[in-house]
């Protein structure tokens, strides 16, 4: 099969299934239009806009919610205010501290670690370097004690 074919074939299965245009009857949809001008109200003659009432099954909001309520004096206003700070304060330093205590554990556990495994490491190589000092001591000891027997004996006594 050549593309020109499979070109054909492919329009005619595209056409297949495409649909077909609306017809053209040149009737333009209706479009809602706004005909009447509408008059603001002067603000001396407005009304005010009252809400809907409310269905009877309803319940009412709490009338605390909806109360304004009267202005506090300084006093209250700064009792008020410790108490805010005193209840704030009083959960970030719970917070902090089980957050900063589990930050430091983990951080001290680390520097422990590395501080033993280097003490450890520290103390093989002291051990060992001193291990190594007092086999070199025995050995000169000994091979100087030794050449001096040896000498002694290859003298002969002149008495």
């Amino acid at each position: 099969m050549d593309s020109e074919e499979l070109i054909g074939k492919m329009d005619a299965l595209l056409n297949k299934h495409r649909q077909s245009p609306p017809p053209q009857t040149g009737h333009v949809p209706e479009i809602p239009v706004l005909v009447n001008v509408v008059e603001v109200p002067s603000s001396a003659s407005a009304k005010p806009i009252q809400a809907p009432e409310a269905p009877k099954e309803a319940t009412p909001v709490a009338s605390a919610a909806t109360a304004v309520p009267a202005p506090l004096s300084d006093s209250d206003a700064e009792y008020l205010a410790r108490g805010i700070f005193r209840h704030v304060m009083k959960n970030l330093e719970a917070r902090l501290a089980h957050e900063l205590g589990d930050q430091l554990t983990e951080r001290l556990e680390s520097i422990i670690d590395d501080t033993v495994s280097t003490a450890i490491a520290d103390f093989r190589q002291e051990l060992t370097n001193a291990v190594s000092d007092a086999i070199a001591e025995a050995l000169l000891d000994y091979s100087e004690s030794h050449s001096n027997t040896s000498a002694q004996a290859e003298k002969p006594d002149s008495l």
